[in-house]
């Protein structure tokens, strides 16, 4: 008669499943999701550039007006939230918060001259298809910020 002991067949006295092959396949779907989504945004901003090339009757917003200081807004909320996340690895709890709280004002104030930009803007969604591309693009990046704000005021 053998004597089978657990450490005969087993070299860990804990419990491992079988490798699921979930994680791999749950990779690859998020890996197609994201990859659809920057293609997506990316033909509009394709499509804003050529049909912003032969406006004939929409008077187009200053590129370095508004538009400007909303871009300089974001980049600079980039900054503060690195910073944030810095500090939170370090253990700088304070550090964090006055990086998040910075984040958050940075985002309002750009979902606010977003909404400037809308309302001082000589078109609208109907005006034809550079219109559409336009408010589509500039209309999902402004709801992904606002949902990212509620997300990091959460996160305070």
């Amino acid at each position: 008669m053998t004597n089978l002991t657990r450490s005969s067949f087993q070299a860990h006295p804990f419990h491992l499943v079988s490798p699921s092959p979930w994680p791999l396949n749950t990779s690859i779907s998020l890996l197609s999701l994201t990859l659809s989504a920057v293609l997506t945004f990316h033909s509009f901003s394709g499509a804003l550039t050529v049909l912003g090339m032969s406006l004939i009757s929409i008077d187009s917003i200053n590129p370095f007006e508004l538009p400007l200081l909303n871009t300089v807004l974001l980049l600079s909320s980039g900054v503060t939230v690195t910073y944030a996340h810095h500090s939170l690895i370090q253990g700088n709890r304070s550090g964090a918060l006055y990086g998040l709280v910075y984040t958050i004002i940075l985002a309002v104030i750009f979902t606010a001259f977003q909404g400037v930009e809308y309302t001082v803007s000589s078109f609208t969604i109907s005006d034809g298809t550079y219109a559409s591309c336009f408010y589509f693009g500039t209309g999902f990046h402004g709801l992904h910020v606002m949902i990212g704000t509620a997300f990091l005021a959460v996160g305070l």
